[in-house]
Parts: structure tokens; C-alpha cells; sequence
């Protein structure tokens, strides 16, 4: 029953001389003619009939009340285009009550309690309606368009391909109606209202459906296969320097977008994938992840090591990597490697080396006695292999130029880090009888081993010009 209808119940009693019964209710109201009132809101009610010669002798009835918000009919089609005459067949679907049948009317044309509906005659809009036969307010209503020709609906595209998470976007075309819109559906992913379809994280087939919101009964669909994406990342190892870069590719396969997103464990990785080691080694990764499913990645591990640094103080000694292992000792009691003089040079080979692009090769040079720079090009020579990678002049003596630091002419002494502090003596009088020079300079370099050569270019011997090296420092730079 529907809130607030009416009901008469009638009992019958054996075994007595009287027919006379007395009614209660748990909801809504009985009269003492049996006359039942539903109650306002839905629930169950029962109904209790008792003899009044014997009261033990009672018999129950159940009523379930209902309301609108408990029972739902819904009709498909909701809306449909026919021509005169035409026959359509109509379904209803009742929610909310055991009860599923409804009572099928219509304002024009004919329609069956089976649902099936025949135009008029003539074009006019119809409007079906189903009705809960358990509950006389539940309504559902159809329209029913006549039309000379029944509407038609096209998409731009039977098929599209796509990866996880990418869209593709679908057209429809509706005719034979002035309703172009749509509805659009999909059994995996999401469709907007324009019909812009972004694919699920899931690779499959789906299906999208346009709906004509003119006729309900025309639809028009599309296979999607979607891909399951993959990534590669080249490469997939590396070993680089404390603070190194390098640049690492890499693409998303099975996706219209094969664009990446790149993050990495440590260090930096720009949006190029160019990636900087952090300052302190161990081992990293570097990932690319797919920029349609984020999921979709590809890692690299990169190892990071500490850049080569070798340094020679010559304190305890010369080691055996340098020949000649010509240990000196300055008058002032500093141990370095020396003295050499005229063209006498010292080698140093060095193997191992973390990945470079270039050498930084510091020094002190000793310059002890009359080196006269430019004049007869005192000068200082630093190879690797048999190329020469630095050369500069120097000077002790006053008025004749060096070239010391930057390679122009400058005065004797420029840029000197001490002088006459070693101890050596020369006659006669020179303006200096040693200086010290801090040189550190940067040559390019790949390898990863390298012979370097220190030689002096002189005249005379180291009683009058000599040179020496000290606190040796070679870098491998990244």
C-alpha cells in the first residue's frame, strides 16, 4: 500500500456464536470495521484481528507501506523518434518493491500492458507513462517524437588506439532531428560531455557509445584497444664523478605521447634528462617515468665515485712513479723534487684515472739563480705524451721580462708566491736569487691514464739555473 491509502480487512471466525472481532494496528489506524489507514511514512504495519468471545483466538496481517522515495520506475527507451504508424516496444523497471508490474497508458496512439506502443497516425509528440502497480505514484514518463524519418547518428571514427592514460577525442554526428546532442558512455576509461576519452590505467579493448538524446534507441559506437605502455632508459648503468653530468634517454613504447617525466634518488636530472651526480659517491638512480601512466618507468643506476686527485709533497721522499727520483733539499730544508737544470726533465705516470674531460695540473716551481726570462727564453715546459700543454718564461733578473702568468711580457718576479726564501745564494747580485711560483692550470684530457713530463729549457747548468717542483696536485675533472 502507498502512505495513506485505505485498505478493508475482513475476518472470519469458527467455533462461535458470534462474528464479532476487535481490530488494533501497529501503524496508521483500523476502524472496528476493518477499515485500515496507511500511516504517512513507509514501514511495515501489522494488522491484528481478535475474537471478542475469545481472545486468544487472533489472526495477523501484514502491509508494507511504500512511498515515492522507496519505489522507482525508470523507462527505457526514455525518448524515441518514430514515423506514423510505427510500433516500439517499451520496457519498465521497477526499484524498490517485490511488486514489478506497471500499468502501460499514453495520450496518443495505442500501447499494450506488454509495453508495446503504436504510433498514430498522424506526427505529434506522445508521452508514454508506466505506473507502479504497488505504488500508484511511482511514475515514469517516455517521449515518443513523430518524425517523417527516424534520426541517425555517425561517429568520426569506428576505432582508435591509445595507451594507458591517453585520451583520443570522438565526434558524433546526429541527422534527421534539429536535436544534435549526445550522450556518451564507456565500458573502461572516462568520456566527457564532448566526448574527449581518456583511457584507463588498465590495457584492454572498450567500447564508447554516443547516444542520440533525441531517440535513445540510436547509438553509435567505437573500439578502443589500449596499450600497455613500456619504457626504456639508455643507458642503464653509468659511473660518474662526485658532481659530473651526463645526459640519459629515454622513450615510452606502445603510447601516442612518448614523452617522460625524470626523477632520480640523489643529485639533480633536468627535464632533459641531464643528470648531475651529488657530491657525495655511492650508488643512484635515475628513473623516466611514462608521462601518460606514470606507473610505465625505466631506471638507470648510476654510480658515483670520487673525482682522481693525486698529490706528491715529496716530504718522505720520491715515489716510484716519478723518474728520475731526484730528491732535493732547499738550503732552507724544504724537500722537493730537484734540482734539474738546462733541459733535464722529471716524468710522472699516472693510471686509473675516474672519468674526466679535462686535467688540472697544479705545482710550485722553484726558479733558483739567473733565469733571464725572454732574453734567452728561460723557460718552463709541462707535456702529456708528447704534447705541450703549458710553457711560460721566467725571470730572476732585473730589467728582463717574463711571460709568467698569462703569457704576456711582464716584469721579473710577477705573480711570484715568495722569494729568496729557499736559501740560495748567487754572485754577482741578481734581484732574485729564488723565487716560488704557484702554477695551476687545466688542459683537456679523456684518458684514463696519462705520462706527464716537466722539463726546463736553460742554458747552463742547475749551479746557475736550476729548477725544482713541489706540493704537486693532479685533478681529474670532470
Amino acid at each position: 500500500m502507498s502512505t495513506g491509502d485505505s485498505q478493508t480487512f475482513v475476518a472470519s471466525l469458527g467455533g462461535t456464536d458470534t462474528s464479532a472481532v476487535s481490530w488494533t494496528t501497529t501503524g496508521g489506524t483500523i476502524t472496528s470495521d476493518g477499515v485500515f489507514t496507511a500511516p504517512s511514512s513507509a514501514g511495515t504495519c501489522l494488522i491484528t484481528a481478535t475474537s471478542t468471545a475469545d481472545s486468544s483466538k487472533t489472526a495477523t496481517a501484514t502491509i508494507t507501506v511504500l512511498t515515492s522515495s522507496t519505489v522507482k520506475v525508470s523507462i527505457s527507451p526514455s525518448r524515441v523518434v518514430l514515423v506514423p504508424n510505427e510500433e516500439q516496444t517499451f520496457t519498465a523497471t521497477v526499484t524498490g518493491s517485490s511488486n514489478s508490474n506497471v500499468t502501460w497508458i499514453t495520450d496518443y496512439g495505442t500501447i499494450t500492458q506488454d509495453g508495446v506502443f503504436t504510433a498514430p497516425d498522424t506526427k505529434r509528440t506522445c508521452t508514454i507513462r508506466a505506473i507502479s502497480k504497488a505504488y500508484s505514484s511511482a511514475v515514469a514518463n517516455a517521449v515518443v517524437t513523430m518524425s517523417d524519418t527516424r534520426p541517425t547518428i555517425t561517429l568520426d571514427k569506428l576505432g582508435a588506439t591509445v595507451g594507458e592514460g591517453e585520451s583520443t577525442t570522438f565526434t558524433a554526428t546526429v541527422s534527421n532531428t534539429s536535436n544534435k546532442s549526445v550522450t556518451w558512455t564507456a565500458t573502461g576509461g572516462t568520456i566527457t560531455s564532448t566526448g574527449v576519452y581518456t583511457a584507463p590505467t588498465t590495457a584492454g579493448s572498450y567500447t564508447v557509445t554516443a547516444t542520440c538524446v533525441a531517440d535513445t534507441t540510436r547509438t553509435a559506437s567505437a573500439t578502443v584497444t589500449v596499450n600497455q605502455i613500456s619504457v626504456s632508459i639508455t643507458p642503464t648503468t653509468a659511473t660518474l664523478v662526485t658532481g659530473a653530468s651526463r645526459y640519459f634517454t629515454a622513450m615510452a613504447s606502445n603510447a601516442n605521447n612518448t614523452s617522460v617525466t625524470w626523477t632520480c634518488s640523489a643529485g639533480t636530472v633536468t627535464s632533459a634528462g641531464n643528470y648531475t651526480a651529488p657530491t657525495t659517491a655511492g650508488t643512484y638512480t635515475v628513473t623516466a617515468a611514462s608521462v601518460s601512466n606514470p606507473a610505465r618507468t625505466a631506471t638507470a643506476t648510476v654510480t658515483v665515485v670520487d673525482a682522481t686527485v693525486i698529490e706528491y709533497d715529496f716530504e718522505s721522499g720520491v715515489p716510484g712513479l716519478w723518474y728520475p727520483q731526484t730528491a732535493g733539499t732547499t738550503p732552507s730544508g724544504r724537500h722537493f723534487l730537484g734540482l734539474f737544470g738546462g733541459t733535464d726533465g722529471a716524468q710522472l705516470t699516472i693510471s686509473s684515472l675516474t672519468t674526466h674531460t679535462k686535467l688540472k695540473i697544479e705545482f710550485d716551481l722553484y726558479v733558483v739563480g739567473n733565469w733571464d726570462g725572454v732574453v734567452n727564453n728561460s723557460a718552463f715546459n709541462v707535456l702529456i705524451g708528447s704534447t705541450n700543454v703549458w710553457t711560460r718564461s721566467f725571470s730572476n733578473i732585473e730589467d728582463d721580462k717574463q711571460t709568467y702568468p698569462d703569457g704576456d711580457e711582464v716584469a721579473p718576479g710577477t705573480s711570484r708566491t715568495e722569494a729568496n726564501t729557499l736559501g740560495y745564494y748567487f754572485t754577482p747580485e741578481i734581484l732574485y736569487y729564488d723565487t716560488v711560483y704557484r702554477v695551476s692550470f687545466t688542459t683537456d684530457h679523456t684518458d684514463d691514464s696519462a705520462v706527464l713530463h716537466f722539463t726546463g729549457n736553460l742554458l747552463g747548468t742547475a749551479a746557475t739555473r736550476g729548477w725544482g717542483i713541489d706540493n704537486v696536485k693532479i685533478t681529474a675533472v670532470p
